[in-house]
């Protein structure tokens, strides 16, 4: 396998934007495998084993929801609108900080982040219908609100606001105190992702990519993410797929990084 630099001049100056976004594809198709893997078994502990907690099921249910981003931006990439997958790309990037993040406290907090997640839909959903004068589906949410309200120590529905109820710091300090290899230089591409989901015109035109160039990349940037997001899901596994993890994230930059022929 290359060194950094020789990778950095084939990469830039030797491959085509289609050998890149080949590459990509083809690393993506090598860490799947262990994601699905990872996600059987996730699915198996639920059905036969003995979840602790919400904070099980808030993990498993976005560790599934970035995978199933994944399937979006792939699908993106044999279609006209391969520049959109700046969309998932985003949501995936945003899920692997949170999700390294989490991973990252006692199961206590873990617990009342998970907690805290229900809740905040509660009471967004509750406001909504209230504003609508729909009573008596914001008294359902509000039912919701105090069931999950019995696992922690929250107040009144009434007496707080959905900001009280976001779990986690904004994404510049996710970053900012981050594991994750590269920390708040990752800033710099999530405000670029987050400019193109915005529709913003000055940012699409100064940036001038083509089609090609922006799913590749965000491609790149999903791929990076994921490789983490299996060792996270591994580490919750308890190490079930540790070698699995190893040997995927080994071939797949040895397919990113290979010499040109």
């Amino acid at each position: 396998m290359l060194n950094q630099d020789d990778f950095r001049d084939i990469w830039l100056n030797k491959l085509t934007e289609q050998q890149r976004k080949v590459r990509a594809e083809k690393a993506f198709a090598v860490i799947k495998k262990v994601a699905e893997k990872q996600l059987a078994l996730f699915a198996k502990f639920e059905k036969f084993g003995r979840p602790d907690g919400l904070r099980f099921s808030y993990f498993y249910q976005t560790i599934e929801s970035v995978w199933e981003n994944v399937d979006f931006i792939l699908s993106l990439g044999k279609g006209k609108n391969k520049r959109f997958a700046f969309y998932p790309a985003r949501a995936i990037m945003e899920n692997a900080f949170r999700l390294e993040f989490f991973s990252r406290q006692k199961k206590e907090f873990q617990e009342d982040i998970a907690i805290k997640e229900c809740l905040r839909i509660c009471k967004r959903n509750y406001e909504h219908e209230l504003s609508d004068g729909n009573v008596g589906e914001a008294e359902r949410f509000k039912n919701y609100y105090c069931d999950f309200t019995k696992l922690g120590n929250f107040t009144l529905i009434e007496n707080i606001s959905e900001r009280a109820l976001d779990p986690f710091p904004s994404l510049w300090e996710l970053m900012k105190n981050s594991k994750i290899n590269g920390g708040t230089d990752w800033y710099y591409h999530y405000q670029g992702l987050a400019e193109s989901t915005h529709g913003k015109y000055m940012h699409l035109s100064m940036i001038s990519k083509t089609p090609n160039e922006h799913y590749r990349l965000s491609l790149m940037y999903a791929l990076i993410m994921c490789n983490d997001l299996l060792k996270n899901a591994d580490y919750q596994l308890v190490g079930k797929t540790r070698e699995d993890v190893i040997q995927a994230i080994k071939i797949s930059e040895s397919i990113i990084k290979r010499p040109v022929q």
